[in-house]
């Protein structure tokens, strides 16, 4: 929970160092965060990892990730695109939660567009949730 609650801060933008995890939760509330760059070597992207990221709006997940966990872009109401690239296979570790996308107000899907392979698991959750998909 590092960046936790940074509604107040001047935190805009992040490049993240050579990590392999986003924990559960590590930029939740962190409402002005309009940008942040991923690094290569990230495997894991945790539960409500930016969720409420309010002015998030567009976001590029590095290959070799391989898990997009519960909730992970809750509320990111802003958020317009999401690059998923074909190393994701997993959305969700909760079969009963798998909600990624979602506003949790109304529980409905955000307004987003994912660029992803046909084929892939990024297009199967997309399909699922009746989220708009731009193949690459």
């Amino acid at each position: 929970f590092a960046f936790v609650n940074a509604n107040s801060s001047k935190l805009l933008s992040v490049s993240l160092p050579n990590i392999t995890r986003l924990e559960n939760g590590v930029f939740t509330s962190c409402g002005k965060l309009q940008s942040i760059i991923l690094p290569n070597t990230l495997k894991y992207i945790g539960d409500g990892a930016f969720w409420e990221c309010k002015s998030l709006q567009n976001i590029v997940i590095p290959d070799g990730v391989e898990i997009i966990d519960n909730s992970a872009f809750a509320d990111c109401i802003s958020l317009n695109t999401i690059m998923i690239p074909p190393s994701v296979t997993t959305f969700g570790s909760d079969p009963y939660d798998e909600y990624i996308f979602v506003n949790s107000d109304t529980f409905q899907q955000l307004d987003v567009v994912i660029y992803c392979q046909k084929g892939s698991a990024a297009d199967a959750h997309a399909k699922k949730y009746n989220i708009k998909v731009v193949y690459q």
